[in-house]
């Protein structure tokens, strides 16, 4: 899923995903279209790839449509592989009230909390 984070710019590639605890941003060396800020939290991420431990990050402002998520914990997980997908992340479903998917149109709807 593309979200525009400015009128112009690249936008920010996200997978929807109803399983992640916090958003995920994968570190592939790339600039990001959003201001981010460090944190000094550290969290031990588990995943299908086994555990590590990652760095947190404050993102300032998400936007999601038009909806914006301000001030959002995130976790930094470095993927630096050439055969990385061109992700940028997840965005965990349980930031919205309600979500709905229409496949064929290829439309995810999202209601804020």
């Amino acid at each position: 899923m593309d979200l525009a984070q400015h009128e112009q710019g690249r936008a920010l590639r996200v997978v929807p995903d109803s399983g992640a605890a916090e958003i995920i941003i994968f570190d592939r060396g790339l600039s990001l279209p959003m201001v981010m800020m460090p944190t000094s939290d550290t969290y031990d991420l588990a995943a299908a790839g086994g555990a590590r431990i990652v760095h947190a990050m404050r993102i300032r402002e998400l936007r999601v449509g038009s909806h914006k998520l301000r001030d959002q914990l995130a976790v930094v997980v470095a993927r630096p592989e050439p055969d990385a997908p061109d992700a940028d992340g997840l965005l965990p479903l349980h930031l919205f009230e309600r979500v709905a998917f229409w496949g064929r149109q290829r439309v995810l709807l999202v209601w804020p909390r």
